[in-house]
């Protein structure tokens, strides 16, 4: 869960656990894209799904 959430907090809080787990498999971590998802839904970490220029 550590891993997890520093590459999610790196990224500002923008990737979402498909992009966490390309960023965990780069440094040989194997984990589950299912466990993945699960572990940041239970943490309370949620991509952000789109954004608007002012």
């Amino acid at each position: 869960m550590g891993l997890i959430k520093q590459f999610w907090l790196e990224s500002g809080g923008i990737y979402s656990y498909r992009k966490i787990q390309c960023d965990l498999k780069d440094i040989s971590e194997n984990c589950g894209i299912n466990r993945i998802y699960r572990l940041m839904k239970a943490n309370g970490l949620k991509s952000q799904l789109g954004y608007r220029r002012p």
